[in-house]
């Protein structure tokens, strides 16, 4: 993985040294994963049968349900594991080729992708490492005397020593790290994918595009590559969308839950620990990952549709019958936009995001009639 480990930087690191990725690791991934899995069950006790207070039960489902998700996002890339090997292959095997083929342009513009992207990158994973250093070391700071994830067991009391003190280190020290770099190197390549993705459909437009310019044969024979290369491009979207359609339905429903929650959360009477997990939980949620994922799952999918505009607007009137078969198979293919979705129940596009915000805040406007 020359290129895919470059543009993956940190990302595929992560995922490879929990074992996720390594078939002579899975043993470590299940052992290093099981700790976050056995937590979910006593948070969702202490919430039922502990009650502090709304604004920490919101704080603690919001927990729960990143936990449930980094699981499962975890179990979905250990049992893909050659399905995520041969996806970076094939983004490999695309670099090769776009370096034989000796186009300058789209190998400058290639390179530059490459460096924004790992930037943005490394600046998400120190985003993120912080916020699990506050999650970590927020109740120390401000509620001494409590989990970083609250928890309860029937019939055990918990926070006696040395019971607090063991869990608590296992929760700070193993749990939080383990769910950071589990599901934020998941989201964020995928994110990475999609922007690649656009990228690629990017540079077949212009491809198609450049036809006009060309000779007859020239046109005929760049053609036929381009349609092998959209081909390769629909792919790599199915290819995807089986990848992490699951997971997508997960994260969705969560953002949901917790839209409507963060309205409630701005209603309360805040205490300092209160305001930090409420500025933690609208920048995780709602603006780091939750509209950056429908926006550029939406421009992948606009971009999927424009390559049915750049082949109609060749000159294939004045071509032969066989260029013209291929800009009508072309333009047919592109007919459907390449969507991903959430379970394959709704797609992930601008039009949805709203949707969900309207419902959002239909759910918030009933729950505050019945306070």
């Amino acid at each position: 993985m020359g290129y895919a480990a470059e543009l993956f930087s940190w990302c595929l690191k992560s995922m490879e040294y929990l074992g996720y990725l390594d078939e002579s690791k899975r043993s470590r991934a299940y052992l290093l994963i099981s700790v976050p899995a056995l937590t979910i069950l006593p948070a969702a006790y202490n919430i039922c049968f502990n009650w502090t207070g709304l604004g920490n039960a919101i704080y603690d489902i919001f927990i729960i349900m990143n936990l449930i998700t980094t699981v499962t996002r975890a179990f979905a890339v250990i049992t893909h594991q050659k399905k995520f090997a041969d996806t970076y292959n094939e983004i490999d095997n695309w670099y090769n080729n776009l370096e034989h083929d000796d186009d300058k342009r789209t190998f400058y513009e290639l390179q530059k992708f490459t460096k924004r992207t790992v930037h943005f990158s490394k600046y998400i994973q120190r985003c993120f490492t912080c916020a699990a250093a506050f999650v970590s070391f927020q109740p120390i700071l401000t509620q001494y005397g409590n989990f970083v994830i609250s928890i309860a067991v029937p019939g055990v009391d918990l926070l006696k020593s040395p019971s607090f003190e063991i869990i608590y280190l296992l929760q700070a020290f193993w749990v939080i790290p383990v769910c950071t770099y589990s599901y934020i190197p998941s989201v964020n390549s995928f994110l990475i994918l999609m922007s690649f993705g656009t990228f690629m459909l990017k540079d077949l437009q212009q491809r198609i595009n450049n036809l006009s310019q060309m000779n007859e044969e020239s046109a005929l024979k760049n053609i036929k590559k381009c349609v092998q290369f959209h081909m390769k491009i629909i792919n790599f979207h199915d290819d995807l969308e089986e990848l992490f359609s699951t997971t997508n339905l997960l994260d969705v429903g969560i953002y949901c839950i917790i839209m409507c929650m963060l309205l409630i959360y701005s209603m309360m009477e805040f205490n300092l620990a209160l305001i930090l997990k409420g500025i933690l939980i609208l920048c995780v949620q709602t603006v780091s990952l939750f509209q950056t994922i429908f926006y550029l799952a939406n421009d992948f999918s606009d971009e999927s549709l424009a390559i049915a505009n750049a082949a109609y607007n060749t000159n294939w009137t004045q071509r032969d019958v066989k260029f013209r078969k291929y800009v009508l198979l072309i333009i047919t293919r592109s007919q459907t936009p390449l969507q991903f979705t959430a379970g394959g129940f709704k797609p992930l596009t601008m039009e949805i995001l709203l949707q969900i915000l309207r419902i959002s805040y239909s759910l918030f406007s009933f729950l505050k009639g019945t306070m």
